[in-house]
């Protein structure tokens, strides 16, 4: 008999920092959500010796030296592991975080070793260097509001609320340019002046005041002018390297557009290129996606996503060799 094991991720919707702190490595806080479409699946399975297969290989060869480090003396295990779903990189849904950590988690669960709490297991794995929510996210699902922090480690969270389950995100996502990451976005973060204080103020008031609250409460409308009202206001934090609140023209468009009808929760997903947009039921959300694919300000590149209220999944079954 073979063991797999899988764990299975939820993507990240990233809605703005509290700002900037005119330091690459600072952790300002910010707030985002959990989503089950697209997920990420990594399997781990007994093997004669250690081997990586599917998707974004080189990044699992370097999470899995990370944890053979920290928890193996160094040395790899006899295990395959395979990335056997993932979304494209880059799109502002935190698939890097969700692949590093599911990874790590996978490994451990594969060799029995208990799994950290969630600080521990994203320093294992090497994330939540400048923002929780992906990390908090892995563990528990819903909407994170990151408290952030100064010191190293995981910023704990401000808040955890689950989001209506009746709620949907409709996700568009243009070919190009991919959002930043890696040195590019540390770069980016070099070249950008620091918040004003009465601006990380409002921000952490829409965030605590009226973000959590309102989800917490099924607030659809509440939460929709919040989310808006948020995520043009942290985007103008960055508009020294976007160019505006938004990344490009295209996604302003697309944002502009979904404004002119009426969906009032709608804002840009990290750097982009992902724009999401907030309807309250599974059959607005229908509606509200054949309009984008047949609108020509967005692509055919269109999904429907449920909130993620719980952390990501792991199972295990034994097969016949």
């Amino acid at each position: 008999m073979t063991r797999h094991v899988e764990v299975a991720a939820a993507s990240r919707l990233h809605f703005g920092l509290f700002g900037v702190g005119g330091c690459p490595d600072a952790k300002p806080g910010g707030v985002g959500a959990m989503i089950d479409n697209p997920r990420l699946v990594v399997r781990a399975t007994d093997a004669d010796r250690f081997t990586i297969a599917g998707a974004h290989a080189e990044r699992t060869q370097r999470v899995a030296q990370r944890v053979a480090e920290a928890c193996l003396g160094g040395r790899l295990p006899a295990l395959q592991l395979e990335t056997v779903q993932s979304p494209e990189l880059h799109t502002g849904l935190g698939v890097g975080t969700q692949h590093a950590l599911a990874v790590a988690a996978c490994m451990l669960e594969a060799l029995a070793l208990p799994r950290p709490a969630v600080g521990k297991l994203a320093e294992i794995a090497g994330r939540g260097m400048r923002s929780a929510i992906g990390s908090h996210g892995f563990d528990r699902g819903g909407l994170i509001v990151d408290e952030g922090c100064a010191g190293p480690g995981l910023a704990p969270m401000a808040a955890r609320v689950a989001l209506p389950s009746q709620w949907r995100f409709v996700l568009s996502c243009e070919e190009s340019p991919p959002g930043l990451a890696g040195a590019d976005e540390r770069h980016a973060f070099t070249r950008l002046s620091r918040t004003p204080s009465a601006t990380v103020d409002r921000l952490r008031r829409l965030a605590l005041g009226q973000l959590a609250p309102a989800a917490e409460a099924v607030a659809f409308h509440r939460f929709a002018e919040a989310l808006h009202a948020y995520g043009e206001e942290a985007g103008r934090c960055f508009a020294e390297v976007q160019g505006g609140a938004f990344a490009s023209p295209a996604i302003e468009r697309r944002i502009d557009w979904l404004r002119e009808r009426g969906v009032v929760g709608c804002g840009q997903s990290s750097w982009g290129p992902t724009v999401f947009a907030l309807a309250p039921d599974a059959d607005s959300a229908s509606g509200l996606a054949a309009q984008l694919v047949n609108s020509g300000v967005a692509p055919t590149r269109v999904k429907i996503a449920a909130p993620a209220n719980e952390g990501a999944a792991v199972s295990t079954d034994r097969r016949p060799t």
